[in-house]
Parts: C-alpha cells; sequence; structure tokens
C-alpha cells in the first residue's frame, strides 16, 4: 500500500511525502523509504499509486512546478549492501571500511524496519593472509570497532548504523610491502538497515605496507672480512637489500684510510676505493638510520667490515754455538 501526505512538513512546510506501507500478519509497516517533496509548498504525495508488484509508487506533487509534477520512484530497497572503499593504516596496524549503507549485525526484527540499533564486531568477519615470501608471516583480526581510535582497546564499540568501520589487524613479523590479506564476511552477519544482507565476495587481497628497513652488505674483491694483506688499495662494494636513492659516501665510516670513487652501479649496488693510511687495523661501517629505501625505512647498521694493512716484510736474526755456548757475532 503506498500512502501520501501533501500538507507534511518534512522537507519545508506542505512539501509533502509518500510511504509505501506492507502488512506483516500482525501490523502495518514501513518498507523502504520515504519519499520527500523538495521545497515548501510542493504538496507533494497529493495523487499517489503503486503498481501490483509493490515495487513501484507513482507520486504526483501539483505544485512542484508551475505545471504540477508527477513522477515513479522505487523506494523498496532490496540491493545488498556492500563495501565502496577501504584505507589501510600506515602502519599496518588496522584498516578502515567504507559501506555504500549503514550497517547492522542482524536483519530488523517484526516491526522494526528500518533497523535502528544492533552493531557489528571482529565475530562477523575474519581475513586470510598470504606471506608472499615476504618478512612478515602470519596477520589476524583482532577487532572491528569505530573510527574512533588508533588502538583497539581504546575504539568504541560499534552500535549500529554505521558506515564507516575501522577492522584492528595484528601482524607477525615486520612487512616488507609484499604480504597481503583478503577479508571476508560471514553470511548473515552484515545487514543494511532493510535487512538486506551484505555481499560476502571477498575483499582484497590488501597489500600491506612496507615497514621493513634496507640492510646494507659490505664486501672486498681482494680479500673476505677480517683477512690481511698489503694491497695498496681495497675495492669496496656496498650492496643494498632493497632499492634507494639516498644513499651517499657521507653514510660510510673509515678508519685509517679514505675513500674515493664512490659511484652507484645500481640502485642497490655501490662501490668505492679505499686506500689505507698506514699499516695497521682498517675498519669500514655503515651506520643505523643513514639511508632509507622507497619507502622511506631507515636501514639497519651494517655488519662491519675489517682488514689489516701490512707492507712490513719480516726479518731473519741468525745465530750460532759451538755446542756448548753461543758464539758472538764476529767472534
Amino acid at each position: 500500500m503506498a500512502i501520501g501526505g501533501g500538507g507534511n512538513d518534512g522537507a519545508g512546510s506542505n512539501a509533502g511525502y509518500a510511504r509505501v506501507l506492507e502488512y506483516n500478519g500482525t501490523r502495518w509497516r514501513e518498507v523502504g523509504y520515504d519519499i520527500d517533496g523538495d521545497d515548501a509548498g510542493d504538496y507533494f504525495g497529493n495523487a499517489v499509486s503503486i503498481d501490483s508488484d509493490g515495487d513501484r509508487v507513482a507520486i504526483g506533487g501539483p505544485s512542484e512546478n508551475t505545471a504540477g509534477y508527477a513522477a515513479i520512484f522505487n523506494p523498496i530497497d532490496d540491493d545488498r549492501p556492500d563495501v565502496i572503499a577501504t584505507a589501510l593504516a600506515a602502519d599496518n596496524s588496522y584498516i578502515d571500511i567504507t559501506w555504500d549503507e549503514k550497517m547492522y549485525s542482524t536483519t530488523h526484527s517484526t516491526g522494526d524496519n528500518p533497523r535502528a540499533s544492533g552493531g557489528n564486531d571482529n565475530s562477523d568477519g575474519y581475513i586470510t593472509f598470504n606471506q608472499n615470501s615476504g618478512n612478515a608471516t602470519a596477520g589476524i583480526l583482532t577487532g572491528l570497532k569505530a573510527p574512533d581510535n588508533t588502538a583497539v582497546g581504546s575504539a568504541s564499540a560499534l552500535t549500529g548504523g554505521e558506515t564507516i568501520m575501522r577492522a584492528f589487524l595484528s601482524i607477525t613479523g615486520v612487512p616488507s610491502g609484499v604480504e597481503q590479506f583478503t577479508m571476508y564476511a560471514y553470511a548473515n552477519s552484515f545487514f543494511d538497515p532493510h535487512g538486506n544482507a551484505a555481499n560476502t565476495d571477498p575483499k582484497g587481497p590488501v597489500t600491506l605496507n612496507d615497514l621493513k628497513g634496507p640492510t646494507m652488505v659490505i664486501t672486498a674483491a681482494e680479500g673476505a672480512d677480517g683477512f690481511t694483506s698489503n694491497d695498496a688499495t681495497l675495492s669496496l662494494t656496498f650492496t643494498s637489500s632493497e632499492a634507494t636513492s639516498n644513499f651517499v659516501v657521507g653514510d660510510i665510516t673509515v678508519t685509517n684510510g679514505a675513500l674515493s670513487s664512490f659511484s652507484a652501479t645500481s640502485s642497490t649496488v655501490y662501490t668505492a676505493t679505499f686506500t689505507p693510511t698506514a699499516d695497521g687495523a682498517v675498519t669500514i661501517d655503515v651506520a643505523a638510520t643513514t639511508f632509507t629505501d622507497a619507502s622511506s625505512n631507515n636501514n639497519t647498521a651494517a655488519d662491519q667490515f675489517n682488514w689489516t694493512y701490512d707492507t712490513t716484510g719480516p726479518t731473519m736474526t741468525i745465530t750460532a754455538t759451538d755446542g756448548s755456548s753461543a758464539v758472538s757475532d764476529g767472534a
């Protein structure tokens, strides 16, 4: 059944409205949503007619314009609600989920249409995790809350009627930017105000943000870490685990010598020549937080490279004896 009220003041004095009702065996209840007139004095809803299926309503408003107005509407909401946007936190601690309608945890009960309460929680859905050879090894859903705090324990519970939900995540290990998760809703767990269950198709995959800093390996063409030689120079190679654009010669610290001919052969490989100052121990280091990867993650400290520069030749001492005592040189 369709009813109209040209004198309704919801959108302005005498703007008018129309409403569709159905009988559920006990009482008449509203189906779908009210259709309001645009402006005061429209008297929208002075004439209404509904088709036999109950899903199309013709509504007239004699004062909508100088010639009057009539149109056909579909006020019956039978569309499944769906996710229209997601936004992952920079630290991967949560993802905000935006729906195209207000959401509830249960369908409407007798006479309760549209729904007005009943909030969702993390028992209504789950995630699956794919490592993709990344550094992080697992991920789980720890909470589904209101988007009013970045900590799951401090965020408010959902009460129903939200269009944005914050799904909190717990990730094992530091993500390296290739790991992914996919979100799923359990059947009959998310409903719009008119009792339509949400689409349960998987949402994703969502790729985790890279939080793992690059590492640097220092090698020399002349020998392995800790070796000794009299090489006049060392041909050094610095290999980053990730592409970097801001690794410079000043990021390298050396003792007992100096660097020259620093250059990049790729976004991950850099070379330099080391010239020692004097015989003795040499150390070559790249300290932590001296360069970053493409995601602005700081590097960790490289393992120190050690070399001993030795150009001093050996000496020989010659002594003699007559069998019972030493004989002095020249005696």
